[in-house]
């Protein structure tokens, strides 16, 4: 039934833009499974084709040379099913932490240990992608840790490039990279350029905040996108999540969240050819639980970082839609 409804969706929808759009599908505080399929089916009838999974490497290895892969073999064909290009994120590092098994959390990046079971935890993987896999990326905002530990910077680019050839030599042709944080250009571009340097696309978030967490205008989006383009060269961004968070706290709104809506569709239009895809972050705000487990995971615990955490919904926790979800909606199906 469900494939059946997904294959309608699929010829009621069209691909819009050269670049491929994505949302962040979650659920409303009372939402279960319906709501979850709901808002799949819905996403794909706007023209969404990009689904992202993003999984740490202690999650998929929880003891050495033991590999859990069902929930992740499970996970992509399942999205290759619903029409979907799956993108793949295997934390390496996520934000601000290593997320390895515990036995390797103190080794070093390029050891010959490391190195060996980087190398089968790869195959392990690859051996379980979907024919559709678009994109394999090998870390999460990567230089938020290690502009913390410049000293591993080094060895960090050579295990990216190892795991580089590891699953270009299992799965011919699919693309890898790794993703860094756009507020990372201004601040550690010497980083960024080392750690992107010989992936086949620049992989980025983007979230346009002030290091207080308070938005910057909807205006600078277009600026924005310009310079990580300029910084791609000649290859193709990945915008992993572009999000937006409407509390007053941060002296933002419903309008401005909106308006960050319409920027980021303006530029991909502009760039579509130079621009592999966008996802944007997120359907329905962090419920109370995930935003303390994320505010105590970073080890950031400002109100500001919580409010930022908790508004970033085109929802409310409620299910309750901002503007943002309209506009949105009306942009994906090219309504302008």
């Amino acid at each position: 039934m469900l494939t059946g409804l997904v294959a309608l969706a699929m010829a009621a929808s069209a691909q819009r833009y050269s670049c491929m759009l994505g949302l962040s599908i979650n659920v409303s505080v009372q939402g279960g499974v319906k709501e979850m399929t709901d808002s799949i089916l819905e996403e794909r009838q706007l023209g969404c084709r990009l689904m992202t999974t993003a999984l740490k490497w202690s999650e998929l290895e929880p003891s050495p040379g033991k590999f859990k892969l069902d929930h992740l073999r499970e996970d992509l064909a399942g999205q290759e099913r619903l029409g979907f290009i799956p993108v793949l994120t295997l934390k390496t590092i996520d934000t601000n932490n290593r997320s390895l098994p515990a036995d390797l959390m103190a080794e070093v990046w390029d050891s010959p240990k490391m190195l060996s079971r980087e190398q089968e935890l790869l195959k392990q993987v690859a051996a379980n992608l979907p024919k559709s896999i678009g994109v394999v990326l090998l870390g999460n905002e990567v230089d938020a840790y290690l502009a913390g530990h410049p000293a591993e910077v080094e060895a960090f680019s050579r295990f990216l490039a190892s795991g580089r050839a590891i699953v270009q030599a299992a799965r011919p042709g699919t693309q890898v990279g790794v993703t860094t944080i756009f507020s990372g250009l201004a601040e550690h571009r010497d980083l960024i350029d080392r750690v992107q340097k010989g992936m086949d696309l620049v992989s980025m978030t983007y979230y346009p905040l002030n290091p207080d967490f308070t938005v910057l205008p909807a205006r600078d989006v277009p600026k924005h996108f310009d310079q990580m383009i300029a910084f791609c060269g000649s290859r193709r961004l990945f915008v992993q999540e572009a999000g937006y968070p409407a509390s007053p706290l941060l002296n933002s709104s419903d309008a401005k969240q909106a308006a960050f809506v319409d920027a980021v569709f303006d530029s991909v239009s502009r760039l579509s050819a130079q621009i592999y895809g966008v996802n944007f972050f997120l359907l329905v705000d962090l419920n109370d639980a995930r935003v303390n487990s994320f505010v105590a995971y970073y080890g950031v615990h400002a109100e500001k970082f919580r409010a930022m955490l908790s508004t970033l919904g085109f929802k409310d926790q409620n299910g309750n839609p901002r503007p943002a979800w309209e506009r949105f909606k009306r942009r994906a199906r090219g309504a302008g």
